[in-house]
């Protein structure tokens, strides 16, 4: 085999080894890693400046903004939180980020009513009308 290995010197050789026992595969659990209450604090107050810091933002540009650009820079934002801090925080985060696009997106603007309810979300629009078949 040596003598082999010292002759090709240009080429690649790999040597597969036949017959022999394979390890028993090992089942391992996912690590679940717990978030600690230090990290879901930090990511709170991180949120309570980050969501309206982009509201801000993105309300100084919101002759050019989508509604859908909105909930989606919004989305980007809870998602981030949510990866770095956990559930709750993306819940909490969630929440806000909602009640802020509808506060200053959402026609009519600085009230947290929605001027068409009905056509505002397809979840709405399924419950409506499963409410009515009942």
């Amino acid at each position: 085999m040596e003598k082999v290995l010292r002759h090709a010197r240009d080429l690649d050789v790999h040597i597969i080894a036949v017959g022999g026992e394979r390890p028993p595969h090992v089942h391992q659990r996912r690590q679940t890693k717990r978030v600690t209450w230090q990290r879901q604090m930090l990511a709170t107050i991180v949120m309570l400046f980050l969501l309206p810091l982009l509201t801000i933002v993105m309300s100084q540009i919101r002759s050019s903004l989508s509604p859908s650009t909105v909930f989606l820079v919004y989305l980007v934002a809870i998602l981030a939180l949510a990866t770095w801090a956990g559930v709750i925080v993306g819940v909490l985060s969630a929440l806000f980020a909602s009640a802020l696009e509808n506060y200053y997106f959402v026609k009519p603007l600085h009230t947290l009513e929605v001027a068409r309810p009905i056509t505002s979300s397809p979840l709405s629009r399924s419950c409506s009308s499963r409410w009515r078949r009942a």
